[in-house]
């Protein structure tokens, strides 16, 4: 279930292992491949999205 993250960019969205970021005209996803507990993901994907949109 995709969940928006505001503040961050045009547009962003998070699930369990993965984060969507759109800024201008580009989109940009980034996906983890892990078998840990999705809540130890939050924090780290919102942040690396952060970090994308402000380099985009």
């Amino acid at each position: 279930m995709l969940r928006p993250l505001s503040g961050i960019s045009d547009e962003a969205y998070a699930e369990d292992y993965a984060v969507f970021v759109q800024k201008h005209d580009f989109w940009v996803s980034i996906d983890l491949t892990r078998s840990n507990d999705p809540a130890e993901n939050r924090g780290p994907l919102e942040n690396l999205a952060r970090t994308v949109a402000s380099r985009l």
